[in-house]
């Protein structure tokens, strides 16, 4: 008996498709493969992450509750609040004398002599400043507002309020000014 092969049944293209719709398909099942591996990889290594973080956590808290007993045996609760109040208390009085000392001597260097100044209210807690003062020359205010804002701590500084007066015979115009502005 001999075979005969028809060869108008087979289709070249239809086979080319069937290969490459498995090759298409063998790549998708090999990069979800590879994507389940390393997920697989990650958790892993994110449960031993955790597990290394819970190990600290329970190392702080015996260390912690070490500490205070230690503390509880030197000092009694009320003794260390007074210290923390204390201690708080001291450290804002020095930080706030120091900037509050430190803006008077920058502002004692850039206030010309032509300008008096009558008060100078500094608020450390809010960071703000009011400088209310006298001048004969108007012009000056502004100079004086500019020399202030190239100092490196002040942010802005305007003025809130400007009046003129003539005074004696001369009628000298004088100018009576209030400056506010920003520090950090």
């Amino acid at each position: 008996m001999k075979y005969r092969i028809n060869f108008a049944t087979y289709d070249r293209e239809k086979v080319l498709r069937a290969r490459k719709i498995k090759l298409l398909l063998f790549a998708c099942i090999f990069v979800l493969f590879i994507t389940f591996i390393m997920g697989l990889k990650r958790t892993t290594e994110t449960n031993t992450e955790l597990n290394n973080v819970k190990k600290r956590k329970e190392e702080l808290i015996e260390k912690k509750e070490r500490l205070l007993t230690e503390r509880r045996k030197l000092l009694s609760d009320t003794e260390v609040q007074l210290l923390d109040a204390k201690l708080s208390f001291y450290t804002n009085t020095f930080l706030n004398r120091l900037y509050v000392s430190s803006y008077l001597n920058y502002l004692e260097d850039k206030t010309p002599s032509n300008i008096f100044l009558k008060s100078v209210d500094f608020d450390a807690n809010r960071k703000s400043f009011i400088i209310t003062g006298e001048c004969l020359n108007p012009e000056a205010v502004a100079n004086y507002i500019t020399s202030l804002q190239s100092v490196n701590f002040i942010k802005k500084v305007q003025i809130t309020k400007q009046t003129f007066q003539r005074l004696g015979e001369k009628k000298l115009l004088v100018s009576e000014f209030e400056l506010r502005g920003d520090v950090f």
